[in-house]
């Protein structure tokens, strides 16, 4: 008995049964076993919708997701799902654009969001503003909106430089290297100490001037607190949080969440490495940004509709559930082996054939890949992952794609296979 082994009273908790509509069984199963004459039962669980092209299918999603939510199904009973979420950014924007809130779950491609940008950027000019590009980045934020024509002026030398105090050395003789190593230093200089300040409009020479400012504080903060805080500090003092003009608040509380879960990236950095500093914490992002993979985030507010990766929602169930871009080639995608493959019996597989060999395969993984079916086993794995989307719902399963569906030969076209099946009843 509970009470025996802890010590005190258990609380018992009553857990409603949760029964699968019987059409989104039968279609799970039918997708796994593919099955295109399994006896699907009758109903509306299970829905199939073809879009034009991918802008078209996520407005259509978006406004099922806005129609359920008007007929008050709470935000977080409802999940957009797919395969990966680096490619559901086009239901987000159209979901945004509705001023619906969602909660993002799985790799959402942190370092390539603009939000994110903006911050690193804010960050770097803080940190070394001698990094060109992220300065020119920091140009273009809410703070400082430079022209293009303000952007060009700061990048040049001053009209007037200041004479040399004493002779210079003989240049050395002009080679084929075109670029001046100064020019590495123009865009920097200029901002920090004002030399072309004279040749800017007076509403850009003001916003520089702000901005030095501004850039005092965020060097105090850097020497007086922790990288975290002050990451925090600098990017709130930059206006990046704040509202603007024309944007729905569901993006406002988006970017806000981005921007939380970068600067906690920064903070993890920081604990790991106590004597690093900001600029240490950046150059780790760009270690991160450059990998196929980047740090993942699990929001799991209820009052936002889940926007996610069918891997990161396996232990959730929803009301509705919308799995989209459900096409060859996206979902599930084709499959490409690797340069190598390994068996735990024959050891490693190399792809390509080297030197003189008139094949362009070894012949060890033809032999392999004939005997092993990897192709077979990939898409048998992608099927059980799509059929796993489809049970995460409890009352309705919406499956859409977009563009005209394939034969279905080098990848099977599951919303096709899902309109097949429901076309039978």
């Amino acid at each position: 008995r509970p009470e025996r082994i802890f010590g005190h009273a258990a609380t018992t908790v009553a857990l409603a049964p949760r029964t699968l509509p019987l059409q989104i069984a039968a279609v799970m199963r039918a997708v796994v076993d593919a099955d295109p004459h399994r006896p699907i039962p009758p109903g509306d669980a299970v829905r199939v919708v073809r879009a034009p092209d991918r802008a078209a299918e996520a407005d259509t999603v978006a406004e099922r997701v806005t129609a359920l939510l008007a007929a008050g199904t709470p935000p977080g009973r409802i999940a957009v799902v797919h395969r990966t979420l680096r490619t559901l950014g086009a239901c987000e924007d159209a979901l945004l654009a509705r001023d619906v809130p969602i909660a993002l779950a799985g790799d959402p491609a942190l370092f390539v969001r603009t939000d994110v940008l903006d911050a690193l950027a804010l960050l770097w000019t803080a940190v070394d503003p001698f990094r060109n590009v992220w300065t020119l980045r920091a140009l273009q934020t809410p703070m400082l909106r430079l022209s293009d024509a303000s952007i060009a002026t700061l990048c040049g030398e001053p009209a007037s430089p200041q004479p040399a105090l004493f002779a210079l050395p003989e240049e050395e003789p002009e080679t084929d290297r075109r670029w001046d190593r100064k020019r590495d230093l123009r865009l920097g200089m200029n901002l920090l100490h004002g030399e072309r300040d004279a040749d800017l409009a007076p509403l850009a020479r003001e916003r520089l001037a702000a901005f030095r400012a501004r850039r005092v504080r965020w060097s105090c903060w850097l020497r007086t607190t922790g990288v975290e805080s002050a990451a925090r500090a600098i990017v709130e003092d930059g206006g990046l949080l704040q509202p603007r003009a024309g944007e729905t608040a569901a993006r406002a509380r988006l970017r806000a969440t981005l921007i939380a879960r970068t600067i906690a990236l920064l903070g993890d950095y920081a604990a790991r490495h106590p004597f690093d500093d900001l600029a240490g914490a950046l150059a780790y992002c760009e270690r991160l940004a450059a990998g196929d993979r980047g740090p993942e985030m699990v929001d799991e507010r209820d009052d936002a509709v889940v926007v996610a990766a069918v891997e990161r929602v396996l232990a959730r169930r929803f009301d509705h559930v919308f799995v989209v871009d459900a096409r060859a080639g996206s979902f599930p995608p084709y499959y490409v082996p690797d340069a190598f493959l390994f068996s735990t019996t024959y050891g490693m597989i190399p792809k390509e054939s080297a030197g003189d060999a008139v094949a362009a395969r070894t012949a060890k993984f033809t032999w392999y890949e004939h005997h092993a079916k990897p192709r077979a086993a990939y898409v048998r794995e992608q099927r059980r992952l799509f059929a796993a989307a489809l049970g995460r719902a409890d009352v309705s399963v919406t499956v859409s794609a977009s563009g005209r569906p394939t034969r279905g030969i080098a990848a099977p076209e599951l919303a096709s296979d899902v309109a097949g099946l429901l076309n039978h009843i």
